[in-house]
């Protein structure tokens, strides 16, 4: 799930990691002049130590790499990297290193899948059209291969062919791979959903809400299934970029509500299973243990039930009434007796102190009200900012046209 991490290590001993690292300099080929750093390679991450400068006094260390790989030793991420993985992952680094968590502020970070299919996947990358208005680009990587990719001001939209990827490298996949992830380049989304550090990772609750994002991210792709639209009337048009780069925002609203209706009516959707498949490979991955050895674990089939999310904690909320937007007492309750370990978490974020040793009926009691509670205030928070970002545009319309008035004279 988690893949690229990069951070700033605020709290470092350079003389322990110089011990176990052997760092090297950056060297200009051409004038033979040393950088700006100096760096060492351990296991698909990369420690970088900034020499001072006036602005950084003392220096300044990052580490970015693939987290997925580093459970691989460093060598692929083509099979599955579980929640448990990932925990397992940070004790290691900081058994070996001693890096805590807690000392590593986020700068960027990769939330993906490696879907497994029964169809071609350079198929259905030559389906995917668009990321909302925006055609996508194919980028060829040296490490990474060739990939759709949609470049935002904030993240990055990746889809590629894993098998393909990694075959090419020797190795022996022997199955469909679809990888789709999420770059956050810049940590604004991220922080909205309270991940600044990477000790704020360590909790079942955030990867939810990432999942949540990246279903939201592939409901957003343009997506021509060529199978599914053999006898429709605009599968000629469907299929065409300069057709949906001629529409205006009205009509790109209607086809596409029309190939959403298909593309959710249809089980053999392409779209539709991927989306299906997302969902049910993060439940099989949030698992306590998984049946796998850390090699090529994809299993996962299961209904193709629509679940829904409760809106302040990411939680499957399915087993609830059909309007139900929040986690409620019969949620609550059916956590407590099929899933303690999700109870608990969210027992350790919305309990107070006050009910922690009341019973359990109590205990849910209080949960409810307090995601209510919360939720609410979060909603009425955002409409305060809306209404203060529209004062301050009337604000400043009015100063405009009173500037307006003097400059005419009237």
């Amino acid at each position: 799930m988690i893949d690229y991490v990069k951070y700033d290590l605020l709290n470092y001993d350079l003389d322990s990691l110089q011990e176990k690292l052997d760092f090297q300099d950056k060297v200009n080929n051409r004038t033979g002049e040393c950088g700006s750093f100096m760096y060492a390679d351990y296991n698909a991450l990369r420690f970088k130590f900034f020499y001072p400068t006036e602005k950084n006094p003392d220096g300044r260390l990052t580490v970015e790499g693939s987290y997925h790989k580093y459970w691989n030793d460093g060598k692929h991420n083509f099979n599955d990297f579980s929640f448990n993985d990932f925990l397992n992952v940070l004790e290691d680094i900081r058994l070996t290193f001693g890096i805590d968590p807690h000392q590593c502020r986020l700068r960027a970070m990769e939330f993906g899948f490696n879907i497994v299919h029964s169809f071609s996947t350079e198929r259905l990358l030559k389906g995917c059209l668009m990321y909302m208005n925006n055609e996508f680009s194919v980028i060829r990587h040296d490490d990474e291969g060739s990939y759709r990719q949609y470049k935002g001001n904030r993240m990055y939209v990746k889809l590629y062919d894993k098998r393909k990827h990694y075959e090419s490298q020797g190795y022996q996949v022997g199955r469909e791979i679809l990888r789709i992830e999420k770059k956050y380049s810049k940590m604004h989304e991220l922080n909205k959903l309270g991940i600044i550090f990477l000790s704020d990772l360590n909790n079942s609750i955030v990867f939810r809400l990432l999942k949540q994002d990246l279903v939201k991210m592939w409901a957003k792709v343009l997506f021509f299934d060529d199978k599914l639209l053999k006898n429709h009337k605009n599968r000629f048009k469907y299929g065409s970029l300069k057709f949906w780069e001629s529409l205006n925002a009205d009509s790109a609203k209607y086809h596409k509500r029309i190939l959403k209706k298909i593309y959710n009516n249809s089980p053999e959707s392409i779209h539709r299973i991927i989306r299906d498949r997302i969902e049910n490979k993060f439940d099989a991955l949030m698992k306590p243990e998984l049946p796998q050895n850390n090699h090529l674990f994809i299993g996962l089939e299961r209904d193709n039930r629509r679940v829904t999310y409760c809106r302040m904690t990411g939680l499957d909320i399915s087993m609830q009434r059909k309007d139900s937007f929040l986690l409620s007492h019969r949620g609550l309750k059916h956590y407590l007796r099929n899933d303690k370990t999700i109870f608990n978490e969210v027992k350790n974020q919305f309990l107070t102190r006050k009910w922690i040793n009341s019973d359990f009926d109590i205990q849910i009691r209080e949960l409810a009200h307090n995601i209510r509670t919360r939720y609410n205030t979060k909603i009425k928070k955002r409409r305060q900012r809306e209404l203060m970002c529209k004062n301050q545009y009337d604000l400043f319309s009015e100063t405009l046209n009173n500037a307006k008035i003097t400059q005419n004279g009237i």
